[in-house]
């Protein structure tokens, strides 16, 4: 099954546009893989710049005033996701923002502990503790 890459509306075999938000999947994709083909190659400068030093937002090319905790993909403020860590319907940690990508791939998963760490959790994850939007 295919979803969304903007809004995660679920998209039928074959569909190229999102029948939520009008989306074009295909489109989407590619430069989603451009832009992760250019920071492959670049690891160093994608590391060590502000927000500002990447320029446009990954998902409508406005101005980015924030970064993907993740990916470190340059996103504007309208398209930062809030995602937190969560054990037991209880968010730990500090609010983090993600791509959309990124909040699609990583809600429902079990935190590393190195992420963990990052948001100020210093005990072990457990397998019951999981990335959720806010």
């Amino acid at each position: 099954m295919t979803f969304c890459p903007v809004c995660g509306g679920r998209l039928r075999a074959g569909e190229s546009l999102c029948p939520s938000c009008g989306a074009e999947y295909d489109a989407m994709m590619r430069e989603l893989e451009g832009w992760r083909e250019e920071s492959s190659k670049k690891p160093d400068r994608a590391a060590t710049a502000t927000p500002a030093q990447h320029g446009r937002c990954l998902e409508c090319g406005k101005e980015a005033e924030e970064e993907c905790f993740f990916c470190s993909a340059s996103i504007c403020s309208k398209h930062a996701y809030p995602m937190r860590i969560h054990s037991m319907n209880v968010g730990m940690g500090d609010e983090v923002k993600a791509c959309f990508v990124c909040a699609k791939k990583m809600e429902g998963t079990t935190p590393s502990r190195r992420d963990a760490e990052r948001v100020g959790i210093y005990f072990n994850v457990k397998p019951y503790y999981e990335w959720k939007r806010v």
